[in-house]
């Protein structure tokens, strides 16, 4: 019996850009052949409790990056935005953190789409 491979997370922590007193976390996804960006949701979610919670009140950027093929971008980012709006942890959680940015970049990484949320204080 085969096993699928996972999606893989890598989490980097640094000073946000906008304020040097505040954190900032990236979140970096790269999707597997057949996986979706439903795939690694709640890992992800949980990453970014965790961080919270680590952290808390000096959390004041995230960027949520997928390497993946251009024709999921618009899932990816229709999916984000769906949860944005309507997932209340995730709402207060990006309210939050302030400002989130969701980066698509292709596997070669010659082509890129990045999408700036602002969706609470700004800190």
């Amino acid at each position: 019996m085969g096993c699928k491979q996972a999606s893989m997370i890598n989490l980097v922590e640094g000073i946000a850009a906008s304020n040097k007193a505040l954190k900032g976390l990236a979140v970096k996804v790269t999707v597997e052949s057949g996986e979706t960006v439903h795939t690694d949701f709640d890992r992800i979610k949980d990453a970014l409790l965790d961080w919270l919670r680590t952290r808390g009140a000096v959390c004041g950027a995230l960027e949520i990056e997928y390497e993946a093929g251009e024709s999921s971008w618009p899932q990816i980012e229709r999916f984000w935005v769906n949860r944005s709006a309507a997932d209340p942890v995730i709402q207060a959680l990006l309210k939050r953190v302030g400002n989130f940015d969701l980066c698509m970049v292709t596997p070669a990484g010659d082509n890129i789409r990045r999408i700036g949320f602002e969706l609470g204080a700004n800190k």
